[in-house]
């Protein structure tokens, strides 16, 4: 009888070290991910497809979030609040985004968010 198939490869980004410490080339690849959603989010806002954005952002959202990406997490969760088209989710991506931002220390980006937040109270 033929030899038995390989195992299918590991998922390519949920990938967490239990040590805390990343292997440089397997963070590289989440790098890539992370920018291939964010540029695609951009492109579909920019063409005024603002909920297929939605899904993408998202989508690499759950990926920082299962890596512990902070920063990227901020930053998603700000474009999120940009895209939602409802306001009380708006709100609350971008509060998310704040909080993160502000632990992080990244004062200018909590500025930015706060005009966000500011555009979303006002309806705009």
């Amino acid at each position: 009888p033929p030899p038995p198939p390989p195992p299918p490869p590991p998922p390519p980004f949920f990938f967490h070290a239990h040590d805390g410490k990343r292997d440089a080339q397997e963070s590289r690849g989440l790098g890539d991910v992370y920018k291939r959603q964010m540029l695609l989010g951009q492109v579909l806002v920019d063409a005024g497809r603002r909920e297929e954005a939605a899904e993408h952002y998202l989508s690499g959202l759950a990926v920082a979030e299962a890596n512990d990406f902070r920063v990227l997490q901020g930053e998603i969760l700000a474009r999120l609040g940009e895209v939602e088209p409802d306001r009380s989710q708006r709100m609350n991506y971008l509060q998310r985004s704040l909080s993160l931002f502000r632990e992080l220390g990244a004062v200018d980006r909590m500025r930015e968010v706060q005009n966000s937040v500011h555009r979303a109270v006002m309806g705009k």
